[in-house]
């Protein structure tokens, strides 16, 4: 035979319920509240230059073949930004993949530093 909840637990469930209905009900009342007091201005938007030729920038970048049925064609590339070498200023760090049929005909791509 089960033991029915008593009623202390009914209320501590009820209670929970309660606070947690009034804390979303005061998130959802701050965010439409800041909504509102940026309806009236404008937002900027970024405007991004390419530039990537005039600086030298014309690595391959390779993300497996164009059909494939293997997950490890198309993961692994990525970027990381760091001061490598200690001057002051951001350095890149680009992470190549690989294609299967790249690697078979000898094309090993290689990861990029950029100083």
């Amino acid at each position: 035979m089960r033991n029915k909840p008593t009623k202390t637990v009914w209320i501590r469930c009820s209670s929970l319920f309660v606070a947690t209905v009034a804390i979303a009900i005061t998130a959802h009342t701050l965010v439409r509240s800041t909504d509102q007091s940026f309806a009236g201005a404008p937002v900027p938007l970024p405007v991004f230059t390419d530039i990537t030729r005039q600086a030298g920038l014309n690595m391959k970048i390779v993300d497996g073949d164009e059909m494939t049925q293997y997950l490890t064609d198309v993961n692994g590339e990525g970027a990381c930004f760091l001061d490598y070498n200690h001057d002051g200023y951001q350095d890149i760090f680009l992470v190549n993949g690989t294609s299967r049929s790249d690697e078979a005909a000898g094309r090993h791509p290689h990861d990029y530093l950029l100083r």
